[in-house]
């Protein structure tokens, strides 16, 4: 799409030493592009989904995108013969699929003995983002920065971002929705989702006597493996 990021003069000047002829497509003609601009529409859809999945926040966007080219290049395609996948084309064996973990799942890394004290603990929370040539990439809750670890050991039914979310115990902000049909009040008022606010006025008895779900918790810094 004559795009300048390929178009520079050190790129140029690349391509005439290789003997490169390059032919660049007319300006908003995504369609002469078919192959990529489709598979970009791939990767989007699956991040999309991953973070949708996971209760990621969505600046995670490039942490899932390159876990999503990760899983495609280890999936069948029928570009290739006898539908071998795209890494094992490139490394000339068949790819490990034991690797592969849950996008966003509880992730506890092993923190080896020079990085600690004795009775210090021997393993921190993390979050699984991705996947490096020699192990895995965490985000790394407490410092806010993504590491690179091997021995790992994944809580992949646990998502911490959802109960993140939960323990910032965002309101649903109330408005005032006006009937104009005959019988119904316009005093009557909804929730941004949809429900009705008189199921969600109950008294202090009746808040007491809900059922408590108590396995619901709070991912923290403090808590230990």
């Amino acid at each position: 799409d004559q795009g300048r990021e390929y178009l520079s003069k050190e790129q140029s000047k690349w391509y005439k030493s290789k003997g490169i002829q390059v032919e660049t497509t007319v300006a908003y003609s995504p369609q002469q592009n078919g192959v990529a601009e489709r598979f970009n529409r791939t990767i989007t859809e699956k991040v999309r989904t991953m973070l949708i999945d996971s209760n990621a926040p969505k600046n995670m966007w490039s942490e899932a995108a390159l876990a999503a080219v990760y899983l495609l290049n280890r999936c069948p395609t029928r570009s290739l013969d006898n539908l071998k996948t795209p890494a094992e084309m490139w490394l000339e064996i068949p790819p490990k699929l034991d690797k592969i973990r849950v996008f966003g799942c509880k992730a506890y890394v092993w923190i080896p003995h020079q990085c600690r004290k004795k009775l210090d603990v021997r393993s921190k929370k993390t979050i699984m983002v991705g996947y490096a040539p020699n192990g895995y990439r965490l985000w790394d809750i407490k410092n806010r920065k993504i590491i690179i670890a091997r021995d790992v050991i994944f809580e992949e039914s646990c998502f911490p971002y959802s109960f993140i979310q939960k323990e910032l115990k965002i309101e649903v902000p109330v408005i005032q929705k006006r009937h104009e049909q005959e019988g119904e009040s316009e005093n009557d008022a909804v929730s941004i989702d949809g429900s009705n606010t008189e199921h969600n006025n109950l008294s202090d008895d009746d808040t007491n006597s809900m059922p408590v779900d108590n396995d619901i918790y709070v991912l923290t810094d403090d808590d230990d493996q």
